[in-house]
């Protein structure tokens, strides 16, 4: 799932045209029509920002419609865990996030131009990904790196996201765990680099005790890591 919303990013925001647009000189109603409403109409992307250099946003897609970005100043903490990570501030991994790919693991130095994450975005679990707007030039200039705008998405995880992963490993009622849970439900916490809970799934076992971690867990983590989440978002 998450290749497949970076795909989504990059098919507008990693083009000749959108550097022009963005990075060259600024067109804020072609990357409202290109950008912004093709991510929200065709792939349902739940909110769409374009952050500066500077990373203060530029543009913001509320619903259909772009909005004054200076509304959104006050979740800007929200949306640092991928723009941090992509700038490089926070080391290997992403911080109060846990990071999804289907590659290798990321070094320091190394770790492209793209990133999605799972973490809580106003209240809800959500992917949030970030693509650096840079031709391949650009992005092998540290300074030119550090300066690239940078467009982000937010896809919230909803109930069909995770009936879709529940169906993939066989999961009766997987459910973010923030209602009630029974006391025969089986709760597991994906976690940050820091070990703080990021997001808490809960399901009905099928099968008792030590038998659950050794076979749903790492199918549980495929489905986070890889095709399953982000191809179902």
């Amino acid at each position: 799932h998450g290749e497949r919303i970076l795909r989504e990013l990059d098919s507008v925001a990693a083009t000749e045209e959108s550097l022009r647009r963005i990075r060259d000189q600024f067109d804020r109603e072609w990357v409202h029509n290109r950008i912004g409403l093709w991510l929200r109409n065709t792939f349902d992307h739940d909110f769409v920002f374009l952050a500066d250099g500077s990373d203060n946003l530029t543009y913001t897609l509320l619903g259909r419609s772009s909005v004054e970005p200076r509304w959104f100043n006050s979740i800007m903490p929200e949306l640092t865990p991928a723009i941090d990570y992509l700038r490089g501030r926070s080391g290997a991994e992403p911080n109060r996030a846990l990071r999804i790919s289907e590659t290798r693991r990321p070094t320091e130095s190394d770790r492209g131009n793209r990133a999605v994450v799972v973490q809580r975005f106003l209240g809800r679990p959500a992917a949030v990904a970030a693509v650096l707007v840079a031709s391949t030039e650009q992005l092998a200039n540290p300074e030119s790196r550090a300066t690239a705008p940078m467009v982000i998405t937010v896809k919230f995880i909803d109930e069909d996201v995770l009936a879709d992963i529940a169906a993939r490993v066989q999961l009766e009622d997987l459910h973010v765990a923030d209602r009630s849970v029974r006391p025969d439900e089986f709760v597991y916490d994906l976690k940050d680099k820091a070990g703080n809970t990021v997001m808490q799934l809960a399901w009905m076992p099928k099968k008792p005790g030590a038998e659950i971690v050794k076979s749903v867990i790492p199918f549980i983590a495929v489905a986070f890591a890889g095709f399953a989440l982000l191809a179902g978002l």
